[in-house]
């Protein structure tokens, strides 16, 4: 029930089998995938061997202008013959003192507010 107009294109078996042949090349051989992600791999570490040789002429060229040198002292420094002065230490000495003497404080006064002593739990009825 095909009328008169329609194309119908016949392909002979031999053109067929040519097609199939024919890589695209966008195909991968699955036996070559291997050698594919080593070249990938390459790549990669030559990329990256590159970027780190350009990062060192880089810091080389900015480097090569500075001027200073640091006078370095192979000598061990004197000790000190008497005592050795540590300014604010008596200050923090104080201060933790206070700070204990205001926790102990107000541990009294937590044990008296909530009668957490054993001895002011004694109720008289």
């Amino acid at each position: 029930s095909r009328s008169s107009g329609d194309f119908d294109p016949t392909r002979s078996r031999e053109s067929l089998r040519e097609d199939s042949r024919e890589k695209s090349r966008y195909s991968i051989d699955v036996g070559a995938s291997e050698t594919l992600i080593d070249r990938i791999k390459e790549k990669d570490r030559m990329k990256q061997a590159q970027a780190q040789q350009a990062k060192r002429l880089k810091e080389y060229e900015e480097l090569k202008e500075c001027t200073f040198t640091p006078q370095i002292h192979r000598t061990a420094p004197k000790q000190a013959s008497g005592p050795i002065i540590v300014r604010g230490l008596g200050r923090h000495l104080e201060l933790k003192e206070l700070k204990k003497k205001q926790d102990q404080e107000k541990e009294k006064r937590e044990k008296k507010a909530f009668l957490t002593d054993t001895e002011e739990k004694r109720i008289t009825r």
